[in-house]
């Protein structure tokens, strides 16, 4: 389930002094990380040159003073490599399972852990909180709490890790298959859990004034059903 937010669709990437442009003397020729491929596109010139301008936003885009000229895959991956809120649901999960959650990413600096359970867990909560040294909630009301947790993260996505057969997280994954696309799912199941735009999530709950979990995501999936019918159509 794919969206922009509304706006988004006027937004236009000129690939002019990218140092991923691959030019023959003034003229653009190609993109060298094949976005080209990706995005429909148009020409253009100027008095620099001819170049190319893209329908949509490009994270791809670097200028020719970033990392001092130097082009680095590595740097570029870092810096566009999606950003996780990843819940750790003692609601739902048991004993056994909070001990021995594994998550592996390439960019752990880029998760947020967050920790939710009711009070008679208060214990494994705890032990978790310090082991992950991240903040925990603990409250019998699930919705409220949940709402709380995940609002305002300011990261790509929310994972709500609540299931015991996914307690090995592999967010390489998403990742890789996310990461460079122009057009991310709002909200998408992967690999058994549901991956949740921050961003969609906080327009939903904004837009409805509800701060009950559930409701939100009942909303944001009538919301991405509808918009799959409209790119389907």
């Amino acid at each position: 389930m794919k969206s922009e937010p509304a706006g988004l669709s006027n937004i236009k990437t000129s690939c002019q002094k990218c140092v991923f442009a691959k030019y023959i003397d003034t003229t653009q020729i190609d993109c060298s990380m094949g976005r080209l491929n990706l995005f429909d596109y148009t020409e253009a010139y100027n008095d620099d040159g001819n170049f190319y301008i893209l329908d949509g936003m490009c994270n791809f885009l670097r200028h020719e003073d970033w990392n001092d000229g130097k082009v680095s895959l590595e740097k570029l991956h870092q810096e566009t490599a999606l950003s996780f809120t990843v819940v750790i649901n003692a609601f739902h999960l048991d004993s056994w399972s909070l001990k021995n959650i594994k998550v592996n990413y390439k960019y752990m600096n880029k998760i947020k852990f967050k920790i939710i359970g009711p009070p008679n867990k208060n214990k494994n909560i705890v032990s978790l909180r310090d082991k992950l040294d991240c903040i925990a909630t603990v409250s019998p009301y699930y919705n409220y709490a949940m709402h709380k947790v995940v609002s305002r993260q300011n990261t790509s996505y929310l994972v709500n890790l609540d299931s015991k057969d996914r307690i090995n997280l592999d967010l390489d994954q998403f990742n890789e298959t996310y990461f460079d696309k122009p057009s991310k799912p709002i909200l998408t199941e992967f690999n058994g859990l549901n991956y949740v735009s921050s961003l969609a999530y906080d327009l939903t709950s904004y837009n409805t004034a509800c701060v009950i979990f559930n409701q939100n995501m009942d909303e944001l999936r009538k919301y991405a059903e509808k918009n799959k019918e409209k790119n389907d159509s």
